[in-house]
Formats: C-alpha cells, structure tokens, sequence
C-alpha cells in the first residue's frame, strides 16, 4: 500500500483524572503513537469542552468523569457534543458499572460510547485504535467490538445518580449542600432502584453491580433510564 493511500491518522482527546488509570492509558497510547496525528490529555470536563470546541477529535478516550466533574454533567455533554459530530469515537473507560450508567444517554447503540471493560488488557485498547483508524466511526461501532446491553429496567435519574454513588462507595456526598439530596429522599430512591434491580438487601445490590460470585444465579440487568 502506498503512502497516500493510507487512513489518516486519528486525533486523540484523553479526559482522566490524574492517576494510576491515566498513567497506564498514556503508556498505552505511547505504543499506539503509529496511529496517532494529535494527542491531547486533559484533568476535567471544562477543559474538555475548550479542547474539543477548538480542534475536535477523532477519537475521545474518558474515564467515567473528570476531576471534580458530576455524573449529570459528563453524560449531558458526551449526549449533546455525540448528537452533533457524528463521526467521533467516543471510548468510555471505567468501572463494572459503566454500561448501566451509559443508559442515562437517549443515543442510539451507534451513536453513543463503547464501553470499554474496566479489566481491558492494554493490547485491545491498542488494537481498537488500529481498528478505529482503518475504518469509519460507524462500521467501528457496528463490528461489535464489545456488546452493548439492551434494555428492557427503567431507572430514573435520581436512581441512577443514587446507584453511581452505592457502587462507589460515597451516599453521603449526596446529602450534601450541593448533592441535592436529603436523606429521606436518598433511601426513597434507592429503596425504589432495588426493588427494580430485584435485590432486597446492600449486599445484593453491591454484587450485582459488579458482577460478584456472591450473586452467581444473577446476571446484569437490562436497564435503560426512563426519560419521563
């Protein structure tokens, strides 16, 4: 294959707080560099937004939220900013919760993230991009890299922002003066998720979030948020 024949390279924006996460995806990107025109790394989703305002990208790669970032935010933004470029990759990189969480987006499989396995061996994530820029963004989307859940629970937003807050740990952030929550109206939701989920107590809902042995006859549901 001649030179000019050749795909062009891909831009790449990278959102991660600083961490061992970060380090470890840009160690990956430094062998993927072959495929890479333009990489940019940024701590939140403020700066994110000048990032991809000012040059656009063809691949973004994020955690689940920026430093200081909300759930709300990311997920409002990566819903509008994919609505209007339609040909950006967009590859979220997290937690066993983040397929259930990506349902807070109203897009369609195609058109919203891939969610990529929080265990993702460093080879795949290289073999993506080598995938991504051989292709367009919507044959990469449809080559089931990896399976998107379909839906068929609806949880509300407040459900999911209560269960995005269990699974990590940190309830009590939202009771805070900026959480929005009161207590009352935490256990309300929650007590509402879990019935859905068809869990009954805290350990039951934290197994079947991520997938435990302690729920082996469980498999993940199919949840999709309700846009009432």
């Amino acid at each position: 294959m001649s030179a000019t024949s050749l795909p062009p390279r891909l831009r790449v924006v990278v959102m991660m707080a600083p961490g061992l996460m970060r380090e470890g995806t840009l160690r990956v990107l430094e062998l993927a560099r072959q495929v890479i025109a333009s990489l940019t790394v940024v701590d939140d989703l403020l700066t994110l937004r000048q990032t991809l305002s000012q040059g656009g990208a063809d691949v973004i790669l994020t955690g689940l939220s920026g430093h200081r970032d909300r759930l709300r935010d990311f997920f409002l933004f990566y819903s509008h900013y994919l609505r209007f470029n339609i040909d950006t990759t967009w590859l979220l990189y997290s937690e066993p919760l983040t397929p259930l969480l990506t349902t807070l987006s109203p897009l369609a499989p195609h058109e919203g993230p891939l969610c990529l396995p929080h265990d993702l061996q460093p080879h795949l994530l290289h073999d993506l991009l080598q995938k991504r820029q051989a292709m367009s963004h919507l044959a990469f989307m449809n080559s089931d890299s990896f399976p998107r859940m379909p839906a068929n629970i609806v949880l509300s937003w407040p459900e999911l922002q209560v269960l995005s807050h269990f699974v990590c740990g940190a309830l009590e952030h939202l009771t805070t003066s900026t959480g929005g929550f009161t207590t009352k109206t935490l256990s309300a939701h929650k007590r509402s998720a879990m019935r859905k989920l068809g869990v009954c107590c805290d350990q039951q809902l934290h197994a079947l979030l991520h997938g435990s042995r302690l729920c082996p006859a469980r498999r993940s549901p199919d949840v999709v948020v309700s846009q009432g």
